[in-house]
């Protein structure tokens, strides 16, 4: 979701603030880590609201919709869709990826923008494709010296990993643009429970992230590991609805994190 939260922030032209990572060895990993439980990106879609942060409360932006599915083919796979629309219905942008589904290592890469438009495909270490921005075509390619993920790919590698409090991680990303190398450092601080837009409550793991060295918040659902909520680069994400978060969920007793008041308690 990387390519998207650019966008917004260019559009947006807003800041978030910093996040801090404490300075502690990381576990560093790449597509086919043991540490990863690929089994946990399950098909769904998932929308979210997307508010420009404002002071506390933020006004309305866009709407972000996500779609994973899986490929059934020689080599089993795993493609999301991302689209981002207007209030009213209109896409302003698409992106699609397609990845190992055993490994997440990318196989396809593509995204679209009112001004600008890419593509990348993999072939083990090689990577080739195009971009074209303000009517200019510019042939994209790379060699990896080891696998890498795609920018894109933050809230899933995270939804795939054994996330506790005090666990970091670290991992080398693609830049879809470019094709350059940026890296990603994610900490787990502690649990809090986080409202969806429809009002469900759920127990989450809070995940603090540079990514580029941009800092972000992810938000993520304690059992399933699926993205809730995202803050950064001067914009919240909140899911509308998930499946573990139901109305007058009690079960968990973290403090709640409130999107117009901070932490709360419960």
């Amino acid at each position: 979701m990387t390519r998207l939260l650019l966008l917004l922030a260019a559009a947006l032209v807003a800041l978030a603030p910093a996040a801090t990572l404490a300075q502690q060895p990381a576990t560093e990993i790449r597509p086919g880590s043991r540490e990863i439980d690929a089994s946990r990106v399950v098909p769904r879609a998932d929308t979210f609201a997307v508010t420009a942060l404002d002071g506390g409360a933020g006004w309305p932006a866009v709407w972000v919709e996500l779609r994973t599915a899986r490929i059934d083919a020689e080599v089993p796979a795993v493609s999301r869709v991302e689209r981002m629309k207007s209030l009213v219905g209109v896409e302003l942008s698409v992106d699609s990826f397609t990845l190992v589904a055993a490994t997440l290592a990318p196989l396809w890469f593509s995204g679209r923008s009112r001004d600008a438009a890419g593509s990348l495909a993999f072939d083990g270490l090689s990577v080739r494709g195009s971009r074209m921005s303000g009517g200019t075509f510019t042939p994209v390619e790379a060699r990896l010296s080891a696998p890498v993920f795609l920018g894109n790919l933050i809230d899933v590698v995270l939804s795939t990993l054994p996330l506790a409090e005090g666990r970091t991680y670290r991992w080398p990303v693609l830049r879809e643009e470019d094709a350059g190398l940026d890296w990603v450092d994610a900490r787990v601080t502690k649990r809090e429970r986080v409202r969806t837009v429809q009002g469900g409550r759920c127990d989450a793991w809070r995940v603090e992230t540079r990514a580029g060295g941009e800092p972000g918040v992810y938000w993520m659902e304690r059992r399933t590991g699926e993205m809730l909520q995202y803050e950064g680069a001067g914009v919240r994400f909140r899911i509308l609805s998930h499946r573990a978060c139901l109305r007058g969920n009690t079960a968990a007793r973290p403090p709640l994190h409130d999107e117009t008041r901070g932490p709360t308690s419960a």
